[in-house]
This record gives structure tokens, C-alpha cells and sequence, in this order.
């Protein structure tokens, strides 16, 4: 009776597990001339935008041009000062860029509800699109990072397209990472991109990632009800109750 009580509980966890999961929604384009083709996503006022309030501090590995590029609301597609770029041929991969959140007010930290890439570069290397990287968090009281997802989309390649080297090439993608349940993290203190080194298949130019802009969407974490904390109590009082009258005999 007791060892069924106990599958009966493990299989409830597992079940509320279950009902999260994280979707990678991913596009890519060869329009000409453009911003990019999602230009009218780019946020100039997301959590981890330059000058906000909710962004306390940014870092970022060095790379070829403008770190700033990759949080500074624009999308230019031709602009230096606004894009990004890694190289792979000056060993700037893995590159990290790490954007900490404002606890200051937010003492609790932040609900992440979705994270967007934008890369690509107009007239070099279509492999410059390709977005190879890592999302991790930290949450307030924990130092560490913690992994949230891996992103590995290559739409472009030298089999697919012919050559890596097309001039006025025109080669954009986007990812979007959400969690079907609404919010991917809770409690978030500090956000931490690792890419890396694109696949590449003929050599010549400009191996590497342009970067043109990443935005990360949320709000404060809410302080609980006092409701929801006197069921957690009750909860609490609860599973005290079950285990003393169930397996302290």
C-alpha cells in the first residue's frame, strides 16, 4: 500500500514536468536590400536592450566589430557600429556575451517569457546566418549558470547554395525560443549567450557569425499572493501530516 502511495506521487511530478517544453520557432531569407525581413520584431525596448532599466551591466568577448551591436535595437544591415561579428580565422569562437539583469527594484528577479536572434550580413559569407549558440540563466541567490536551451539552426551551406561566397548574397535568419507554458525561467538575474564557430564548407573570405541583434522578453517576477502562500503552507502541512501517519510508524 505505502510503495503504491509512492509511484502514485512520482508519477504526478513527472506529469507536471511533462507539461513544459521549449519551442524553437526558426526562419531564413535571401531578400535584397533588406534591414532584415523582421526588421519590425527588432526591440529597442526589451530587458537586455542598451539603456533600459532592467539591464544593470553587460559583457561580451571581443569580437572583429561592436559588441554593442548585438543590444542596441537596431537591425541595420550594413552598418558596422550595429552588427556583431565573430570570426572564426582571429580565434574569436566560443564567444560569450552576458547581460545582467537590475535587482536593485526587481529584488526578485525576472520571468523570462521568450528570446530572439537576429543574424546574417548582406554581401559575405552566407554561413554568417547560421546561429549556433547556448542560452543559460542565473537566478537570484544562485551564482551559477544554469542551461536552458542549445539553438543549432544552419539553413545555409556550400552544398545547398552553391558557394559560401556569393557577392550581395543576402542571407538572414531568426530564432525564437519560447516555452508553451508561457514563461522559459523564473526568478532570472543574468542571461549568458556562448556561440559558436559556424559549419562552413568553402573557405574564403570571412568565416565567422554577424549578429545583428538579440532580444529578451519578460517581466519582474511577481511577489506571491498571500493566498498562494497559504496553500504552499498547507501543502507543506500536508505532506508532514502524510508522511508522519504514513511512513513514520
Amino acid at each position: 500500500m505505502k510503495k503504491l502511495f509512492l509511484i502514485s506521487l512520482t508519477l504526478i511530478g513527472l506529469t507536471q514536468v511533462g507539461l513544459s517544453a521549449i519551442v524553437q520557432t526558426t526562419q531564413y531569407s535571401t531578400d535584397s536590400w533588406s534591414s532584415t525581413p523582421w526588421s519590425s520584431r527588432v526591440s529597442s525596448s526589451d530587458l537586455i536592450n542598451a539603456g533600459q532599466s532592467t539591464l544593470s551591466s553587460s559583457s561580451a568577448t571581443t569580437p572583429n566589430f561592436g559588441a554593442g551591436g548585438m543590444n542596441d535595437g537596431s537591425s541595420s544591415f550594413y552598418n558596422f557600429d550595429q552588427n556583431t561579428f565573430y570570426r572564426v580565422d582571429e580565434g574569436q569562437f566560443p564567444a560569450v556575451a552576458t547581460y545582467d539583469l537590475d535587482t536593485s527594484i526587481n529584488a526578485l528577479g525576472y520571468d523570462i517569457t521568450s528570446v530572439e536572434s537576429f543574424m546574417g550580413w548582406w554581401e559575405n559569407m552566407l554561413h554568417q546566418a547560421n546561429q549556433t549558440y547556448t542560452v543559460e540563466v542565473s537566478t537570484v541567490g544562485n551564482a551559477g549558470y544554469t542551461l536552458l536551451t542549445t539553438v543549432d539552426y544552419t539553413p545555409f551551406d556550400a552544398n545547398t547554395y552553391g558557394s559560401n561566397t556569393e557577392p550581395y548574397g543576402y542571407h538572414y535568419s531568426h530564432v525564437e525560443i519560447a516555452d508553451n507554458t508561457g514563461i522559459l525561467a523564473s526568478g532570472v538575474d543574468s542571461i549568458r549567450f556562448t556561440f559558436s564557430a559556424p559549419e562552413y564548407g568553402v573557405i574564403s573570405g570571412a568565416p565567422g557569425t554577424v549578429i545583428r541583434e538579440l532580444d529578451v522578453y519578460g517581466a519582474p517576477t511577481a511577489v506571491p499572493e498571500p493566498a498562494s502562500i497559504a496553500m504552499l503552507c498547507v501543502v507543506s502541512a500536508l505532506g508532514f501530516f502524510i508522511r508522519r501517519r504514513f511512513f513514520d510508524k
